[in-house]
């Protein structure tokens, strides 16, 4: 039977993985059997590692209700944890909690936190993390320059329309194998230098943007045919490509926990939903990412 879980449950679990200490473990719909050994009770969330040598585990237990969580909830925590052999029980809401049920869950040991709406005032620890999706890049000729220090090879423009040919193949006009080449052999290569250089050219969403330029050198084996029926060899030539990307904005929800912001956004595609969650402590310059696909039905 697959283990019960729901998007909050999920977020509360990204957020304790980040901040867990080193040999700690969270575990998700974790079942646990009771103190007289007769009955499995499953729970939330479950940290477990050790201290000095001696095995702890803490409970974790997550609501989402569009209210306050009331006392009913607490008494309900008491009477299960009364038979489970946990260290400790966090009680976890999406809307906070009554007053009577902090109050009795103080009186129970059971720590009550609220997965709170980040406020401007909350930011002076953190950094404000936009998302973006990134398309695939449309890439643009705009230049061929023959490398040539012949003064009487003719400009572009005069070749353009000459019959291009190899040993191989005839193509056409230059132009015709010009665009056959761009879109068959640039492109490809203009990609892998995009993608390879995407981190360091990218550091900001105007960076994205941003349209880039690659140059690329090829010796292409070829001949063309001027007008009188003369051969003449094509140097190499120098291709100048322009990439653009298309940047979709995604809405971030920020919200805080304990002293940890949480950074959530998604994004639905053909494939199916994608999830972006960041987690930040606050002064930290650590931020831990994780991303997640569900594919779509």
């Amino acid at each position: 039977m697959p283990k019960r879980t729901n998007s909050f449950q999920q977020s509360i679990r990204f957020i304790y993985e980040a901040i867990a200490e080193q040999g700690f473990v969270v575990l998700e719909s974790e079942e646990l059997t009771d103190s007289d050994g007769s009955t499995l009770r499953e729970v939330d969330l479950l940290i477990r590692g050790s201290v000095a040598g001696h095995a702890v585990s803490i409970a974790i237990e997550c609501r989402d209700r569009s209210r306050k969580d009331t006392v009913e909830w607490i008494d309900q925590l008491i009477g299960k944890y009364t038979a489970i052999p946990v260290q400790k029980v966090v009680a976890v809401s999406a809307t906070g909690f009554s007053r009577s049920a902090t109050d009795k869950a103080k009186k129970h040991q059971i720590e009550t936190l609220t997965l709170a709406q980040a406020e401007e005032a909350d930011w002076a620890g953190f950094v404000k993390l936009g998302a973006v999706v990134t398309h695939s890049p449309k890439f643009e000729l705009l230049s061929v320059e023959p490398l040539t220090e012949d003064p009487d090879f003719p400009p572009l423009r005069q070749i353009l329309d000459w019959t291009a040919f190899n040993d191989r193949c005839q193509y056409g006009s230059f132009r015709e194998f010009l665009g056959r080449y761009f879109r068959e052999r640039l492109v490809e290569e203009c990609l892998e230098l995009y993608n390879a250089e995407f981190g360091t050219a990218n550091k900001t969403l105007e960076d994205l943007k941003s349209a880039k330029t690659f140059l690329v050198e090829s010796s292409i084996e070829m001949s063309l045919v001027d007008e009188a029926g003369e051969i003449v060899t094509l140097p190499s030539l120098r291709f100048m490509v322009k990439a653009v990307t298309q940047v979709t904005t995604l809405d971030v929800n920020h919200r805080i926990l304990n002293g940890t912001m949480l950074s959530e956004s998604t994004f639905n595609d053909s494939r199916g939903e994608f999830t972006f969650r960041a987690a930040q402590q606050s002064e930290s310059k650590n931020i831990v990412y994780k991303h997640e696909i569900h594919p779509g039905g």
